[in-house]
C-alpha cells in the first residue's frame, strides 16, 4: 500500500515538473542564420558586422535589424523591421521602440502585434 502511495506521489511530481517545463516562456525572437544575416544587410543597405539582427520565432517572415557600436560611420540609433517575400524588404523604420505597432510603409504588409512584441522583446499589456 505505502508503496502504491509512493508511486502515485512521484508520478504527480513527475506530472508538475512536466507541466512546469511546458509553461516557459518561448523565446520570440533568435539570431538570423548566415543567409538570412547576410540578405538582410543587402536589403538594409548596411555592412552586416555593423547590425545585430533577429527573427521571429513565431513567423520566421519577420525580423528586425538595429546598427550595433562596431561601425563608426553608421550613426543611427534605430530600427528597421524587416518582412521576407521572395527577398527581404524593410516594412518600416523608426527610432524609439514602443508598445504601439509602427505605421508600415505604403504598399508593404502590416505588422502584426504578435510578431511586433515579439521581435521587439517588449513587455508590453
Amino acid at each position: 500500500m505505502t508503496r502504491l502511495i509512493t508511486l502515485a506521489a512521484l508520478a504527480a511530481m513527475l506530472g508538475l515538473a512536466s507541466s512546469a517545463l511546458a509553461s516557459a516562456t518561448k523565446p520570440t525572437r533568435r539570431p538570423p542564420t548566415k543567409i538570412e544575416r547576410a540578405r538582410i544587410a543587402v536589403a538594409e543597405g548596411i555592412p552586416a558586422r555593423c547590425e545585430t539582427i533577429y527573427v521571429s520565432t513565431a513567423d520566421r517572415h519577420w525580423a528586425i535589424a538595429t546598427i550595433n557600436g562596431r561601425c563608426p560611420q553608421y550613426q543611427a540609433a534605430g530600427y528597421g523591421v524587416l518582412h521576407w517575400r521572395g527577398h527581404w524588404r524593410i516594412v518600416t523604420e523608426g527610432d524609439e521602440p514602443s508598445c504601439a505597432v509602427p505605421r508600415s510603409r505604403p504598399g508593404q504588409p502590416r505588422i502584426p502585434r504578435r510578431i511586433w512584441v515579439g521581435l521587439e522583446d517588449l513587455r508590453c499589456i
